[in-house]
């Protein structure tokens, strides 16, 4: 009988490597890496969770909603709903109102104290009296040729039609456009005349960045306190005019020149400053 005690030995050490080979090779291994997330635009925005998202890690900081962008699969208005709808009112998808149109200028980084709030007014063509809203039919009809779904592309909109109106090469006719939508947005329905509040507020961060005799006229309007009543169209108009044609130390201006009472006193103020100025 032959002994097979040798032939068991040596399979048992081949056994006993293989296992070895094989451990060594899974810990060799790089550790399988997690499948990346997809976030939700509507999850981070104030309304469209109601948790509260968990803070970052010391270090780290939050991944940023990416938005959706206009594709062959993603037409541009299902784009553009699902950007506008977090800044919606709340029951009101189509609708933004005060606080959805400053979250929005906080994500876009710009202060509501500028123009800008004017100029996307104008660039969606919100209907008379409507300040302080925002209307989805309207970004969508207005917003569609240059395909804006995004916080990051209405910016860059924005401040290029900035330059358009204020820059080196700006347009003065292009500025009567925005200046001349301006008035029936701003004024309230059933009124025929902004309130010196309303109007100097207006003037201050449309009209005094273009033109010196604005910001004089602004000044004007400030001095004369509860006697400055009001702003009419002619009046919001015929400023505009004045500014554009008249010099700043008013030496093309005319007594027989026809300007509107508002536009007359406030050369009167003007011309009476000037002299104070001269003779100090």
């Amino acid at each position: 009988m032959e002994d097979d005690t040798g032939d068991v030995v040596i399979e048992e050490q081949l056994k006993k490597k293989k296992a070895l080979v094989k451990a060594s090779e899974k810990e060799k291994k790089p550790p399988a890496k997690p499948k990346a997330r997809k976030v939700s635009i509507a999850a981070h925005s104030p309304r469209g969770s109601t948790s509260t998202p968990a803070e970052p890690a010391p270090g780290k900081t939050k991944a940023k909603a990416k938005p959706v962008k206009p594709t062959k699969s993603v037409p541009f208005e299902e784009a553009l709903r699902e950007w506008f709808t977090p800044f919606a009112e709340e029951g009101e998808p189509g609708k933004m109102g005060a606080d959805g149109i400053e979250r929005l200028f906080e994500e876009m980084q710009i202060s509501m104290d500028g123009v800008h709030a004017f100029i996307l007014a104008w660039q969606v063509n919100s209907k008379p009296g409507t300040f302080g809203t925002f209307e989805l039919a309207d970004f969508e009809r207005r917003l569609r040729p240059y395909e804006i779904a995004s916080v990051d592309q209405l910016k860059k909109h924005l401040m290029a039609v900035e330059k358009t109106l204020y820059g080196p090469h700006s347009s003065d006719a292009e500025f009567r456009s925005f200046h001349s939508f301006l008035f029936p947005y701003l004024k309230a329905q059933g009124l025929r005349s902004l309130p010196p509040e309303m109007a100097i507020a207006a003037l201050s961060v449309s009209i005094v960045p273009k033109y010196p005799l604005g910001e004089q006229f602004v000044e004007f309007a400030t001095a004369q306190g509860d006697a400055f009543k009001s702003v009419s169209s002619d009046v919001w108009t015929q400023l505009l005019a004045f500014c554009q044609t008249v010099q700043p130390d008013l030496t093309n201006w005319s007594e027989g020149d026809a300007w509107p009472s508002t536009i007359d006193a406030f050369v009167e103020w003007k011309k009476a400053k000037d002299q104070a100025v001269s003779a100090a």
